[in-house]
């Protein structure tokens, strides 16, 4: 093994959010709180993403130290003010196809907070319900933890109330 290949070929997870990931203070305006996931496997992202992107800042920036982030690249801001329209357009075309062209997944998980159970929802955490509901353990520790949070209501596969625990909730309140 050389030092610029991989030691595994596990993966990259590339993560961002939207909303709050506190479960007890629901927004009216924005009642759900979802985590993106860019998963790439390391050797995909040794040999090929990394290379791409080096490849695209050196092209339209001249160094390799801007970082893309997406609020200033679609609002023109900083680095992403450009001469022209014509660089704006090329620099977008040159990003949209290292996008098509990249070896990497995609996955979201969202929680409705509207759906959470007022009593449950100060005990868990947004990141670990998303998380654990997009990427599911196949552990056996982790069926315990399961259990647990099917006994209160939380489908531990998809990270939301079940019917069962709707049900029991509609019934206390009748």
């Amino acid at each position: 093994m050389t030092q610029s290949e991989p030691a595994a070929d596990g993966w990259v997870v590339h993560a961002d959010e939207s909303g709050s990931p506190d479960l007890h203070r629901v927004d009216p305006q924005f009642p759900v709180f979802v985590v993106a996931f860019c998963l790439s496997k390391m050797s995909d992202y040794a040999r090929q993403i990394v290379p791409a992107v080096t490849e695209l800042k050196l092209k339209h920036f001249g160094h390799d130290a801007v970082v893309l982030h997406e609020y200033d690249i679609r609002k023109g801001r900083e680095s992403f003010e450009f001469s022209s329209d014509d660089a704006r357009r090329e620099f977008m075309e040159d990003l949209d196809k290292l996008m098509i062209d990249a070896p990497v997944r995609f996955a979201a998980s969202m929680i409705d907070k509207r759906t959470m159970p007022e009593k449950l929802a100060p005990w868990l955490d947004g990141y670990g319900v998303c998380f654990s509901a997009r990427f599911r353990p196949r552990h056996r520790h982790h069926s315990a933890r399961k259990r647990r949070l099917a006994r209160f209501g939380v489908d531990p596969n998809r990270g939301r109330i079940t019917r069962q625990a709707r049900r029991r909730k509609a019934a206390r309140c009748i």
